[in-house]
């Protein structure tokens, strides 16, 4: 999607550098939008699957640059033991804990399958190591141990990181695993933000399949950005822009698009901006957000077309048209309502129009009845009389 002359050329000096630790897979879908203008590391200490990744990364050809890193990202510098699991994306460097797991409905898959020895290293020296000291994201997903790597980096998350993207889990599926309260608590104490948090639900044990329940949260991936505030409070005004621009992208490629607005439109930031690049990238913005808007709701149909799934950029699309859907019944209902009372109106003007004629039909039977007994002379009374209803129904009262 086209973003705009003066956007492009701020996203493309804002020197992006993405860091994927737990990559495997492949790269968030998400920041497809910056791959243009990033420099993205992914780290995967599986050897399997980092030759995969490996592959499949290059065979892409998405991002300006690509790193591999091998080690696992750890506190506990030198080698460590990787546990390889039934299910390959629950493997950790931490155990898996049965007597948690087994409180849900769940095949084998956390089974330990293998083990392999890894080299590992700290988040700071990694940074050191591979030269990413400026990155602005980290996506963190390590099946339990993303607290410990945080912290292997403290200065380091709290001084350049703009955005975070961390699984968090609220029950203990590794044996000594910190959860979401932790890594919560950790990072607002830096300055993050949770700004989204896509759940993953799990059936307990007595999971039926021919009975309903809804089911527990158990993990999540909980999306922190910095505050604005707190990256312009700085007096380099060359430091705060970079940081301003980084921010910036983010926002747009997690379709946190007030917070984008927020940016290009108001206080220092704004000011930052429109001085270095001009006002044109207050339009791109805002021209790009209405066009993944447009795009949104003309691709997706609220009753048909959307998948009923959990994630939550699904719900997030569903909740524009449930708002959309919910304005346009509301204003038929409003529209049936007023055509309800103009009906019952007009039921009781024809109610009160059926009286009148039965009125006028007893008083003409009066009026031919006194027309028998008065004299010639006096005739014209009555006739005077029902010329006057028929100019006040306008037809002739009797048909």
């Amino acid at each position: 999607m086209a973003l705009g002359e003066s956007l492009t050329n701020l996203l493309s000096d804002a020197g992006f550098k993405l860091v994927d630790i737990g990559a495997r897979g492949g790269s968030m879908e998400e920041l497809a939008l910056l791959a243009p203008f990033s420099h993205y590391y992914a780290c995967e200490p599986d050897p399997v699957e980092a030759r995969k990744l490996s592959t499949k990364l290059k065979d892409e050809n998405r991002w300006r640059d690509l790193t591999l890193m091998p080690e696992a990202i750890s506190s506990n510098e030198g080698e460590a033991t990787l546990n390889i699991t039934k299910h390959l994306g629950l493997s950790s460097l931490l155990k898996p804990n049965y007597d948690l797991i087994k409180r849900f409905y769940t095949d084998p898959v956390f089974r330990i399958e293998s083990t392999v020895n890894i080299p590992t290293i700290s988040l700071k020296n990694a940074s050191e190591l591979y030269s990413f000291q400026d990155a602005c994201f980290l996506k963190v997903d390590t099946q339990g141990t993303e607290l410990d790597i945080l912290k292997s980096g403290s200065l380091f998350v709290e001084e350049n990181i703009m955005g975070v993207y961390v699984e968090v889990e609220f029950h203990p599926f590794y044996k000594d695993q910190p959860l979401f309260s932790d890594v919560d608590s950790y990072l607002t104490g830096l300055g993050f933000s949770l700004f989204d948090l896509h759940r993953v639900l799990m059936r307990r044990a007595a999971y039926q399949s021919n009975l309903y329940s809804r089911r527990q949260v158990v993990w999540a991936h909980a999306l922190y950005f910095k505050e604005p505030e707190s990256i312009l409070r700085g007096n380099d005004d060359n430091k705060t822009l970079l940081n301003v621009m980084r921010l910036l992208g983010l926002a747009l490629a997690f379709e946190q698009f007030d917070m984008a607005l927020e940016l290009v439109t108001s206080g220092r930031s704004s000011m930052l901006i429109s001085n270095a690049y001009g006002l044109q990238v207050k339009n791109d913005v805002g021209d790009f957000i209405q066009r993944k808007t447009d795009d949104l709701l003309d691709k997706a149909n609220f009753d048909e077309s959307l998948p009923n799934c959990t994630t939550q950029m699904y719900q997030d699309k569903k909740n524009i048209l449930r708002h959309q859907h919910y304005q346009t019944f509301r204003s038929f209902e409003r529209l049936k309502q007023k055509y309800a009372d103009l009906n019952k109106k007009y039921t009781n003007l024809g109610e009160s129009y059926t009286k009148l004629g039965e009125k006028f039909t007893k008083l003409r039977k009066k009026l031919m009845n006194l027309n028998k007994k008065l004299p010639i002379h006096k005739k014209s009374i009555t006739v005077a009389i029902e010329s006057m209803i028929r100019n006040f129904l306008g037809k002739d009262p009797y048909k």
